[in-house]
Formats: C-alpha cells, sequence, structure tokens
C-alpha cells in the first residue's frame, strides 16, 4: 500500500522519470560504428601504377608502328625476286643442295656468264601471274 503522502508528492516525480527513461530506451541507438570505413577514390585507384601500364601500353604501341614500318619497307623495296633457273631444291635429300660452278680462268668466265644469261632470260617469269614474260 503506499500512503496519501506517496501518491500525492513522490508518485507523479516518479511516474515522469519512469516516462524520460521509456522514451530514452526506445531512442537509444547503437554506439558501435559497424558500417564499412569510407573509402577515398586517391587511396582506391593507384595512380602511378596505371600511369606506368599507360607509359608501358604506348612503349609497346610505338615499338610496334617501327616494327610495322620496317617490315613494309622490306616487303617493298628488299623482296627478292622469284626468278629460279633451275627446279627448286627438293629439301629433303640435304646433301649437295646446289651445284657449284666449277673453278676456271677469265675465258671460261665468259662463257659461264653467257650460259647464265642464256638460262635466265629463257626462264625469267612473271611474278603475279608465274607465266613465261615475252
Amino acid at each position: 500500500m503506499i500512503s496519501k503522502k506517496d501518491q500525492l508528492l513522490n508518485q507523479p516525480w516518479q511516474q515522469q522519470r519512469y516516462i524520460k527513461h521509456k522514451n530514452k530506451v526506445n531512442a537509444a541507438v547503437a554506439l558501435i560504428d559497424h558500417s564499412p570505413p569510407t573509402q577515398y577514390q586517391h587511396v582506391k585507384d593507384k595512380l602511378k601504377k596505371l600511369q606506368a601500364e599507360r607509359e608501358r601500353i604506348s612503349l609497346i604501341n610505338a615499338e610496334n608502328v617501327r616494327l610495322l614500318q620496317k617490315l613494309t619497307e622490306i616487303m617493298q623495296a628488299k623482296r627478292m625476286p622469284d626468278l629460279w633457273t633451275e627446279p627448286r631444291p627438293n629439301f629433303l635429300g640435304r646433301v649437295k643442295l646446289f651445284k657449284t660452278p666449277p673453278k676456271a680462268s677469265g675465258d671460261s668466265f665468259k662463257k659461264i656468264d653467257k650460259d647464265i644469261e642464256k638460262q635466265i632470260n629463257n626462264k625469267i617469269r612473271c611474278p603475279r601471274c608465274d607465266k613465261r614474260a615475252k
């Protein structure tokens, strides 16, 4: 039993304290921050690494361009003619693949040169259509 004095004087104050306490408990939030940390872009992206990668790629591209230029120069200017004075060699028999010209003096060199000219003139091929040129 509560006395009249407690009902009149103490109970209203206790009731107010109890209501304030209930409001505080309902409004309470967690004190531990369990959210992920903020990510800063300058820390996340390695800019120096990206720069080094871009420089490496540009060097590779420059070398590729130089290589292509050299290959086109070789293909356009330094091509070997498609002239065969003899049938194409069979690479299966590797012994004595090409004939060596005989050693000779000055007169025989002129004779060999004329023979080679005749062979070349008779067997010149058109590189585009593989027909004998006229």
